[in-house]
């Protein structure tokens, strides 16, 4: 219910997604959930997959949203591949002019 408020704080969000995980409890709005999580992913990559393997990984999650919302978890996992090899080229100090995914 809180992922249709815009304005509730983004890591707030998260931090409450992976509490209610950790309790062995799971969203009751797993769409808006899913949904919300792929915007949230640019801003924070690794929060964002961190909440998203919560989910993976309880068992009373709807495992349907997955399968429907496939983009939405290659977005997540592509967020923490697109910044780790960003960080790798920063701190390996080549410049590059031209970045590739």
């Amino acid at each position: 219910m809180f992922f249709f408020r815009e304005k509730i704080p983004r890591e707030w969000l998260m931090d409450q997604v992976l509490a209610m995980c950790g309790t062995g409890f799971a969203p009751t709005q797993p769409y808006s959930v899913m949904e919300r999580l792929q915007k949230l992913s640019p801003s924070f990559p690794d929060r964002a997959a961190q909440v998203l393997s919560a989910l993976v990984k309880n068992r009373r999650f709807n495992k349907w949203v997955y399968m429907t919302q496939a983009a939405g978890v290659r977005l997540i996992l592509g967020m923490v591949s697109k910044q780790d090899r960003l960080q790798r080229l920063q701190s390996s100090g080549k410049q590059s002019t031209i970045w590739r995914p």
